[in-house]
């Protein structure tokens, strides 16, 4: 699908208001409905990956407290099948999952070559508790470790998809959730400045005004967009 035909569909289907990027190389879409946001690099092979893109769209998420993800539908070798990848700290959907997700449907992720599933823990350990299941029964049931559940309850570890649905099963609630954006520490924001991006480039000073850098005049109307028409807050 091409990028425009992305770009209506989320407008007219699912009403979200688009914005196109301009300037920018590390993403070609923004999208807004309500406090649900996304900014989107489109690859039409995933092995096109780009590593500064790559770090650019990991600083969005970071400074602008919000998402940012890629969307193909195949590597050089394969077409991706309908889960979330994990390709370098961004998340990764092909165009049928990402609707899916936006459905807040159930999807697997899969990370380092598995399966893997994000669980609300803190609501699974309640119901073992309430079902009477000490650790040892439960890990014992499930045919695993404690030290490995116990991590698990506390969310130190992602189980596999298939043990996530097994612990569903025999607590008998809905565990799984979809996975949410990235967290950060106060520590990994450090300095935020559009000058290092590719093509996001300046800040506004101390006095609100835009500090461009010589070589990228034009970048002002991208920050404009972002600071005013996104209505993001630089954290």
């Amino acid at each position: 699908m091409e990028k425009n035909e992305i770009a209506k569909l989320l407008e007219k289907e699912y009403s979200f208001e688009v914005f196109k990027s301009i300037y920018s190389k590390c993403f070609d879409f923004f999208i807004k409905k309500g406090k649900t946001c996304f900014f989107i690099k489109i690859y039409e092979n995933l092995n096109s990956l780009n590593k500064k893109i790559n770090e650019d769209l990991i600083n969005l998420e970071k400074f602008l407290d919000t998402n940012s993800i890629i969307i193909s539908n195949r590597t050089s070798r394969e077409c991706l099948k309908d889960y979330i990848y994990i390709r370098k700290n961004i998340k990764v959907f092909n165009f049928k999952t990402f609707i899916n997700y936006l459905r807040n449907e159930e999807i697997p992720i899969y990370r380092y070559g598995k399966l893997v599933a994000n669980i609300d823990f803190e609501k699974m350990k309640e119901k073992r508790i309430k079902l009477g299941y000490s650790l040892s029964a439960l890990a014992k049931k499930l045919k695993v470790s404690k030290k490995h559940l116990f991590e698990i309850e506390i969310g130190r570890v992602r189980p596999s998809y298939f043990l996530a649905k097994k612990i569903e099963k025999i607590l008998e609630e809905k565990l799984i959730i979809n996975s949410n954006r990235n967290q950060y520490s106060f520590d990994d924001k450090k300095v935020f400045n559009f000058s290092n991006f590719c093509s996001i480039k300046g800040i506004r000073d101390k006095d609100k005004k835009y500090v461009i850098p010589k070589d990228n005049p034009k970048a002002l109307e991208e920050i404009e967009q972002i600071a005013e028409i996104f209505n993001l807050k630089i954290v």
